[in-house]
């Protein structure tokens, strides 16, 4: 896992294979990003690009955080 970048917004968690999720989350607790992270995406599921609020509902979903 040390050899990917840590996602900042809800695009790159959702190019992060699956079964990499959990380590990602490990480091990003460890780095304390994961407030950021969540942050990040939860501004992102307010845009006006119905788009964008998709990936963001995606991303939470793979983090664990259903609707």
């Amino acid at each position: 896992m040390s050899s990917l970048k840590l996602p900042e917004a809800s695009h790159d968690l959702l190019e992060i294979p699956r079964q990499d999720i959990p380590a990602v989350v490990h480091d990003l607790i460890g780095r304390r990003g994961l407030s950021a992270l969540v942050r990040t995406i939860h501004g992102e599921l307010a845009s006006e690009d119905p788009g964008l609020r998709r990936q963001a509902r995606m991303a939470l979903d793979r983090l664990g955080f259903p609707e």
